[in-house]
Order: structure tokens, then C-alpha cells, then sequence
């Protein structure tokens, strides 16, 4: 299959799942990278009031720890946790990674920075409002895909000791990236506003919308 081929059934594919208008955007956005680097993320917020409901287990028993090193070691060994050296890094850098365990079973987990300077992107670390942490990388094993897991995780975030006096979780999306929009919208998480960063890849300008500034997040010069 050529090249142009794939792009078309890839098209094809999107469309079929997102609809003309999405999908066309997405295309134009990808084909825009290839110039400059153009990229929008939606910055979201998930308010502790706005906790979706707990979702049914019926007969499982859903818990949470926080992860060791060690942990995190033996999930990359396993090599099905996407569990890259970044994450490890980020654990010995000081954030937290919190597990998931459904009837005793590793299925998942999330991380959390509290300490109010996030690194989205390697040149992108932002300032954020310390009554609130900023929630990312939430995986599940496609096994325990449809427990509600998400949903359980944040309750379980909200809930520990250390951090029962956050107002909620800060975080993003990217602007093209409608299933994961749409699971965030689904778990209570509601749109702040938005980021764009263009320019050279390894040197692009930073413009982030009033409102996201207006609520405490803006941009750390390194």
C-alpha cells in the first residue's frame, strides 16, 4: 500500500469514528507539523464537587497504594505497563504514582505531581495552583478496561490523607484527540481552556488563553 493509500484509509477510518469535520482537522493539523511545530492542548479540571459518581463493581473489591521503586521496576521488566524510563525518573524526581488493584490484582495506576511546577513537555513546564494536583499518565491493562477504573482512581487520589484537602486534579488533552476528550468529559473533568505552542520544534512560542491564566496556570521560563 503507497503511501497516499494509507493516508486515505487511515481518512477513511477517522471519519467513520469522528465525523467529517474532526477528522479533516486532525489531517490538516498533521500535515501542518510537518512545517512548524503546531500543537493546542485543552487544559482541564476535575473540581472535587464534580466527582463523577461511583461506578458499579458489583462483586470486586477496588484498591490503590502508592508505587515503589521497586514497582515500577518490575513493570517495566513485564514490558506491558508502558512503564518507560521517564516514569521512573519522574518517581526518584518526586511525583507519586498510585496503583490500582482490582480483587488484589495489579490493573492500572495514574500518576500525580504536587508540587505545583508540572513538566507537560520536555520544554514545557507550567506553574499550577497548589490546592490543586495535577493528574496524568493514567493507564489500565486492557483487561480491566470498562470497571471504571478512572472514575475510582480520582475518588481514591481525593481521598488519601496527604492530599484529602485538594480542591481537585488539574490536567490536558489534546485538542485532536477526541476519544480521550470525551472519557475526561465522561469522568467530570471540565475544559478550562486552551494552550498553543508553534514555532521550531525545540524553540516554539507559548500562548496560553485568559482563562487558564486567570485560574493560576502560566508558563515556567527555564
Amino acid at each position: 500500500m503507497t503511501n497516499l493509500s494509507a493516508q486515505l484509509e487511515n481518512l477513511k477510518a477517522s471519519v467513520s469514528r469522528h465525523g467529517w469535520a474532526r477528522s479533516v482537522r486532525s489531517y490538516l493539523e498533521n500535515a501542518l507539523n510537518k512545517i512548524v511545530y503546531y500543537r493546542i492542548i485543552h487544559i482541564i479540571v476535575l473540581r472535587h464537587e464534580n466527582l463523577s459518581p461511583e461506578p458499579p463493581c458489583g462483586n470486586l473489591r477496588h484498591g490503590a497504594r502508592a508505587a515503589s521503586i521497586e514497582d515500577l521496576l518490575r513493570m517495566q521488566a513485564d514490558g506491558i505497563w508502558e512503564m518507560g524510563e521517564d516514569k521512573i525518573a519522574a518517581l526518584r524526581e518526586g511525583d507519586q504514582c498510585l496503583l490500582s488493584l482490582v480483587d488484589g490484582q495489579l490493573a492500572g495506576y495514574t500518576w500525580i505531581h504536587s508540587e505545583g511546577r508540572p513538566r507537560l513537555f520536555p520544554e514545557l513546564r507550567l506553574s499550577t495552583p497548589k490546592d490543586y494536583l495535577y493528574n496524568y499518565a493514567g493507564f489500565t491493562l486492557p483487561k480491566f478496561r470498562g470497571y471504571g477504573l478512572q472514575s475510582h482512581r480520582h475518588r481514591q487520589i481525593l481521598s488519601f490523607p496527604q492530599w484529602k484537602d485538594k480542591k481537585g486534579l488539574v490536567g490536558y488533552v489534546d485538542a485532536v484527540n477526541w476519544s480521550s476528550q470525551k472519557g475526561q468529559s465522561k469522568s467530570g473533568y471540565q475544559r478550562l481552556g486552551s494552550i498553543l505552542m508553534i514555532g521550531p520544534r525545540h524553540n516554539y512560542a507559548v500562548f496560553i488563553s485568559k482563562a487558564v491564566r486567570d485560574f493560576g496556570i502560566g508558563r515556567i521560563e527555564e
